[in-house]
């Protein structure tokens, strides 16, 4: 059984979201590694505007976490959508193990290889 086009686009959806998560979490790796370096020379006698800079920096690194955090509920919802078609399993019977295990040779691991795709839809 294979996959319709409804699903395809469930799990086109799903990775879009994935990898917009992902860059707004790397955003927010970088925002957060610039408000440690504001915070370090704050630290280390920076003065007055050292300190306004780091604030300023931990305000961005907050807007950088809230925007990965949408992105992230986000990818989530999208996971749910494809949670439904994500149920795969590969079973073989006995018969197959012992064929592929023990009679090993390409007559078996073609027919082993038919029985696979036959399984999955293919």
């Amino acid at each position: 059984m294979g996959m319709n086009d409804a699903q395809r686009r469930e799990i086109d959806e799903a990775i879009v979201a994935g990898n917009r998560a992902l860059t707004a979490l790397n955003k927010t790796e970088k925002c957060l590694d610039i408000a440690s370096v504001y915070g370090l020379w704050d630290i280390f006698g920076g003065g007055m505007f050292s300190s306004m800079m780091k604030h300023s920096k931990i305000g961005a690194a907050q807007k950088c976490l809230e925007e990965a955090q949408s992105e992230l509920r986000a990818f989530s919802r999208e996971l749910e959508d494809v949670q439904f078609y994500s149920e795969i399993s590969v079973k073989f019977d006995g018969v197959t193990e012992f064929i592929d295990i023990f009679c090993d040779n390409i007559f078996a691991d073609v027919w082993f290889r038919t029985r696979s795709n036959s399984r999955s839809g293919k």
